[in-house]
């Protein structure tokens, strides 16, 4: 091509390669650095801008003036390519999302650069974008040319400019919409938009040139590669720094900012809400007073609570350190006012629900024990004359009284018993419950516990096995042992079947001897712990009155080897039976126990 010879690279020609070179390096840069929305046209706006500066080198370094508008009018597509794709990055980027811009943005930059070029390339023709007869003149003390503008070109600048007011206006409007925190961004996107703006109507109207040419290139260079060092280097677009901020922002409860001097410097909304509102002296009293606590070193007690428009605040304090000179004083702090209102009402209605519930077990207590006490005495007076009756030491009585003396005996005995288990778990639960703590060999507690149950499984048609074992040494209440042992093995008995067979046996379980019931009855269903160990409870309601008992020999049995150091537990399958595991310390880790 003709006009890419007799070039001459002045120092004007050769400062515009310069330039060049930058945008180049700039395009690269920003390709590999997503800035976040409408990356794409920004990045398309420097490819634009390069072909646009490109072609003003040409024409400033072109000799004739033939060249210099050959240049000129290949430099407009690039013109209306550029300004096209920074008025589309501005509406993506802004805060206000316009669909239609979206959808229509490729296909509309597509257009017009296809438009322009087609005018372009056949200017020499129509000259329908700049007269070809246009003459040198001296411009800036250089030949340069002053176009002649056809009609085309007016209609560009028409085109051109639309987009730009467009894109701005749209950009204004987001602005307003923006957080406080991002609005210099988008006022700096605005400034930076104006300056090749404001360059392009001074040349248009008032004939103002660089080096004999459109300085618009060259302004918009500079105002791109410093928008886009913002961008790229500004954490303003960080999530991290984001998320902060909108953490602080928009939190829903009062936190303020306070630098080292005990300055308040920031505050969100809600705590703008209650600086501002009917309680305002108060909020203002309670932050000062944080505020002037901090530098000093005072610390906040953690368990303030500070009332506030009729609501509980709880303070929250942390550092801001100086992220980036870790080693010199901390920045100041931050100050969240924690709304624990529902918390502190919450936990006012525990604290009366514990008194009451505290003050109900004391009441039953107190009554379970006087009711004990107070049937103890007559009730033994009525179990010596039944005995008396039953034995003949009152006289003679007819068969049929002596049966319904029978009666009142056995009932007798259950009451007696009853009385004995309620005063036994009140002492168990209130700690006053006395253990004589031996050594022992527990197969003699076990053998004499089943002697006694001889004669009630002999009832019931149901064996007692012992299964032979070692003799073991362990510590515990010889009394209360086989109480629980007892407990355990009749209720193995009450819940098996006639001719079947309970078996007892002894296994050494670490330090532990474990003494296992085992029966062959209905089982337990799963999650029963409660029920078994639990207060009056029976797992067959449906059967509960055919089988005898208090209902509290389990729960006294289970309280009974905790306090010996043991355990009670079981293992059942339904259908199966169930095994009743009692372990016991054994005599020497007892001892080593006491040692320690």
């Amino acid at each position: 091509m003709a006009c890419l010879e007799n070039l001459v690279f002045d120092s004007a020609a050769e400062v515009g390669v310069a330039i060049l070179v930058l945008i180049l390096g700039v395009i690269a840069w920003v390709t590999r650095r997503p800035i976040g929305p409408g990356h794409e046209f920004f990045v398309l706006t420097h490819i634009g801008l390069a072909v646009w500066l490109g072609t003003s080198v040409l024409q400033v370094a072109s000799p004739t003036a033939a060249c210099k508008i050959t240049w000129y009018t290949l430099s407009l597509p690039a013109l209306t390519f550029g300004t096209v794709s920074w008025s589309l990055f501005m509406v993506e980027f802004g805060p206000i999302q316009v669909k239609r811009v979206r959808r229509w943005g490729y296909p509309g930059l597509a257009v017009s650069t296809l438009t322009m070029i087609l005018l372009a390339a056949t200017n020499g023709a129509y000259e329908a974008l700049v007269h070809t007869d246009t003459p040198l003149s001296i411009l800036d003390n250089r030949p340069s040319i002053v176009p002649d503008w056809g009609w085309a070109f007016y209609a560009m600048l028409v085109h051109n400019y639309v987009w730009i007011v467009f894109a701005s206006v749209v950009s204004v409007l987001g602005f307003w919409r923006a957080s406080p925190y991002f609005r210099p961004l988008f006022g700096n996107l605005l400034m930076m938009t104006m300056v090749p703006v404001i360059t392009n109507a001074a040349y248009l109207l008032f004939g103002h040139t660089i080096w004999g040419v459109d300085p618009t290139p060259y302004a918009f260079v500079l105002s791109l590669v410093a928008y886009g060092w913002i961008l790229i280097n500004s954490r303003l677009l960080s999530v991290e720094v984001v998320g902060e901020r909108h953490l602080f922002r928009e939190a829903d409860y009062p936190k303020l900012i306070v630098n080292r001097k005990g300055e308040i410097v920031s505050v969100n909304s809600r705590a703008r809400e209650l600086l501002d509102g009917p309680d305002s002296a108060t909020m203002q009293n309670t932050v000062n007073e944080l505020a002037t606590s901090l530098p000093a070193g005072r610390e906040i007690d953690a368990h303030r609570h500070d009332i506030i428009d009729g609501r509980a605040y709880r303070p929250s304090i942390l550092v801001v350190d100086d992220p980036v000179h870790p080693e010199r004083p901390l920045l100041g702090w931050t100050i969240g006012m924690i709304d624990v209102t529902e918390e502190e009402e919450v936990a006012r209605r525990l604290l009366v629900a514990k008194e009451r519930a505290e003050e109900t077990v004391r009441l039953q207590s107190e009554l379970v024990s006087v009711i004990s006490h107070e049937l103890r005495t007559p009730l033994t007076s009525i179990r010596g004359t039944l005995d008396l009756l039953d034995a003949g030491k009152l006289g003679d009585i007819p068969k049929t009284a002596r049966r319904g003396v029978g009666i009142a005996r056995r009932n007798s005995q259950r009451l007696g018993k009853l009385v004995d288990d309620l005063l036994n778990l009140h002492k168990l639960e209130a700690g006053h419950f006395n253990l004589d703590l031996e050594e022992l060999e527990v197969r003699v507690v076990l053998t004499a516990a089943l002697e006694d149950l001889e004669s009630y499984a002999h009832q019931r048609d149901v064996r007692l096995v012992l299964a032979e074992g070692r003799q073991v040494q362990v510590c515990a209440d010889t009394l209360r042992l086989q109480q629980v042992i007892t407990n355990v093995v009749s209720n193995a008995v009450k819940f098996s079947n006639a001719g079947d067979a309970v078996r007892v046996e002894t296994v050494l379980a670490g330090e532990c001897v474990d003494i296992r019931v085992t029966d062959t009855g209905m089982g337990i269903p799963a999650g029963s712990e409660e029920k078994v160990f639990g207060r009056f409870a029976q797992i067959d309601s449906s059967s509960a009155r055919s089988k005898e008992g208090t209902g509290l020999g389990m729960t006294i049995a289970k309280l009974m080897m905790e306090q010996m150091g043991g355990r009670i537990f079981y293992r059942s399958e339904l259908g199966h039976g169930t095994t009743f595991h009692i372990e016991i310390p054994l005599a020497t880790r007892a001892a080593e126990g006491a040692a320690a």
